[in-house]
């Protein structure tokens, strides 16, 4: 195996221009314009070196000079890149439906912190060697982001096995996670199409691990890393059905340090979801006849029946004092040269269709008209399992498939709005979504939506290989989770055990 390559002779040579700059002779300076990396002459050294002392010699402390010129060569490469991998990402100039992303993001704090720490430097490292590497097509940068990688990784080994030599903060080790989840470009084999969730999941196992204390939202960046951990991982949490960390009241009394907006309300209706999801699984895995299982069992379906209830009821409320969502029905409101619209004017499937006023508000209907999909189909299956469920919650099993249906509908009529976003991260999740949703009506039985969203789905990927030459890059690696959420919603073709509470002794 060649061995790994020296990333910062690798970086100079091919950008010459980072190097700090320095005043040095004609001579010096033709022989750096043909070898960036090579030293100066005996004059020129001493000549730095003499301006060096001149200037901390006449300051009582630092000036801007010596600054200047101690600051190591590799760090300015280091603030370099990351300031050209962030316009990459984050243009001046985004799209208004790419604000939210922006606003949530704490990688544009990046630039005003101190990066210097192992984990923090090789961290930055990673994410910007690799995209380089791959837009220049330089496999030693490429080779150097998966050597900065493993640094990381390393870094992380220490810090969670709590070794003293581990000098990591729990601020690092938990910021580290979330750039690495970002981090799919040069890593090898397959293991980038988990690197999302693991890491995603690791964050948030980590945060729950080390309590509240470990983040403060007073502090920006810190603020940013919570916003982005609470959000994505929330995600990461109901694909794999495993207790969200937020769901503890000690983070829970966190929401008031926020500033107030529009998911103040709403945000809190989601966490309860993967602790629910984790324990229908559980009971699910193993059908007690005890009469305290059973009691648990229907409190459950009670509670999922109210979540979708609450996501319904808040989807349905006016936005920002007139209607939020606008009912697109005319023809020529659709755009032709969007592939999803085109397929929708030749199909009668669906007639009518979403359009809404802000991009928030459409962000906020469509997860909770997923997570609303995702917990009625693991009620289903509760209620296939605990015969007695349904009167309990006063509700019939018919009752909840055609709330699940109005779910994955309403879904598939916001498709007209998401498809008009410029951001690659909606066509990402809209596949996401869309892939859940067919599957539902596969279990349903209803073949014509099923084809529908086989369809759009198509037509999707269509639009995206059409565009991601003309769209800024995205960091949403939401897409990674597709299919994730599918296996245990197949509340029909999943197997549930045989014994049920009808055979527990009254």
């Amino acid at each position: 195996m060649a061995s790994t390559p020296n990333y910062s002779v690798a970086l100079t040579r091919r950008y010459g221009n980072l190097q700090p700059e320095v005043k040095c002779c004609n001579d010096c300076r033709l022989r750096r314009k043909v070898d960036p990396i090579s030293g100066y002459c005996t004059q020129c050294a001493a000549r730095q070196r003499s301006q060096r002392e001149s200037s901390s010699s006449t300051s009582s402390g630092e000036s801007d000079r010596t600054i200047i010129y101690t600051i190591d060569q590799r760090s300015v490469q280091r603030n370099q890149l990351l300031y050209t991998f962030l316009q990459s990402y984050f243009p001046s100039d985004p799209e208004p439906e790419v604000w939210l992303a922006r606003h949530m993001s704490p990688l544009l704090v990046l630039p005003e912190l101190d990066l210097s720490s192992p984990m923090m430097s090789a961290a930055i490292d990673t994410l910007c060697l690799a995209h380089h590497g791959r837009n220049q097509r330089d496999r030693q940068l490429v080779y150097a982001s998966q050597d900065a990688y493993g640094k990381v990784l390393s870094s992380m080994r220490k810090a969670l096995s709590g070794k003293p030599a581990s000098r990591a903060t729990s601020r690092e080790v938990i910021a580290s996670c979330l750039l690495m989840s970002v981090y799919n470009d040069s890593i090898p084999g397959s293991s980038s199409f988990n690197n999302y969730a693991t890491h995603l999941f690791g964050a948030a196992q980590y945060a729950q691990a080390c309590g509240p204390s470990c983040l403060d939202p007073s502090e920006p960046f810190d603020q940013k890393l919570l916003m982005w951990l609470r959000f994505q991982s929330l995600f990461v949490c109901v694909a794999r059905r495993k207790t969200f960390f937020w769901s503890s009241h000690e983070w829970r009394a966190m929401e008031s340090r926020f500033d107030p907006g529009g998911s103040r309300s709403w945000y809190p209706l989601l966490v309860p979801l993967p602790g629910l999801l984790e324990l229908a699984d559980r009971l699910l895995r193993q059908l007690g006849r005890a009469a305290p299982q059973v009691r648990v069992a229907l409190d459950l379906c009670r509670d999922l029946d109210v979540f979708r209830e609450k996501h319904h009821e808040w989807a349905e409320v006016d936005f920002a004092g007139k209607p939020g969502i606008v009912y697109v029905t005319d023809p020529d409101d659709f755009d032709m040269e969007i592939e999803e619209h085109l397929f929708m004017t030749t199909s009668s499937t669906f007639t009518s269709f979403y359009a809404f006023h802000d991009a928030a508000h459409a962000m906020r209907c469509m997860v909770s008209w997923f997570m609303a999909l995702v917990s009625d189909c693991t009620l289903l299956r509760l209620l296939a399992a605990y015969p007695s469920a349904p009167d309990y919650i006063k509700r019939t099993a018919k009752e909840v498939e055609q709330k699940a249906f109005q779910s994955a509908t309403e879904i598939c009529r916001s498709v007209y709005y998401y498809s008009m976003l410029n951001s690659l991260a909606y066509a990402h999740l809209l596949c996401v979504v869309i892939d859940l949703v067919q599957a539902f009506f596969e279990e349903f039985g209803s073949v014509r939506e099923a084809g529908w969203c086989q369809a759009c789905l198509i037509a999707t990927n269509m639009r995206m290989q059409r565009v991601q030459h003309q769209r800024h890059e995205t960091l949403c690696r939401v897409g990674d989770l597709n299919g994730a959420f599918t296996k245990a919603c197949r509340y029909r073709t999943m197997p549930v055990a045989a014994t049920s509470e009808s055979s527990i002794p009254g």
